[in-house]
């Protein structure tokens, strides 16, 4: 059964989640997605990132990027980034596997995506044949080999419509 609307609160940013032990407070980051927020727990010195910190990987000890269509702000994600440095987490609560220590993965995160478009806009000779760059980059150690073609060619088409916009001058 659906909740009923009695008890749905739409939230913005600088909205205040009470969970009786603990606030939330609630950020807008846009960039992987426009209706994406962050939440920072400043009691628990945490933030749930949901994908603004792209996917942690704990048993390669590694960030994945995550790039989908068909809004993907590439510069919204690096100001997503900032926003939670500001916040200074000693934990980041991940949206696909769990908390883990911030140290630099905010860093960490950042340089990756930066690569990714990089490499993809390098791959990109012409974009009538987009299809030859959607297999180039694979996420096989994450993922199950079909999840991984999946998630591969979901989050390269991401990035291949953000450098359409770019190039159109409207990213």
């Amino acid at each position: 059964m659906p909740a009923p609307d009695s008890r749905l609160t739409q939230l913005v940013d600088g909205s205040e989640v009470d969970l009786g032990d603990c606030r939330l407070d609630a950020y807008e980051a846009p960039g992987h997605a426009p209706h994406q927020l962050v939440f920072h727990d400043d009691a628990a010195e945490a933030v749930f990132a949901a994908d603004a910190a792209g996917i942690y990987v704990p048993r390669m000890e590694r960030i994945e990027p995550t790039s989908p269509p068909a809004d993907l702000d590439f510069e919204g994600c690096i100001e997503d980034v900032r926003l939670l440095q500001r916040m200074g987490p000693e934990t980041i609560c991940y949206g696909h596997f769990g908390p883990v220590p911030a140290g630099d993965r905010l860093v960490e995160y950042a340089d990756t995506l930066t690569d990714r478009v990089e490499a993809i806009a390098e791959a990109r000779i012409d974009p009538a044949d987009d299809e030859a760059v959607v297999g180039r980059t694979g996420m096989d150690a994450v993922w199950s080999e079909r999840k991984a073609h999946a998630e591969t060619r979901v989050n390269v088409r991401g990035v291949l419509g953000y450098l359409d916009r770019r190039e159109a001058g409207t990213a």
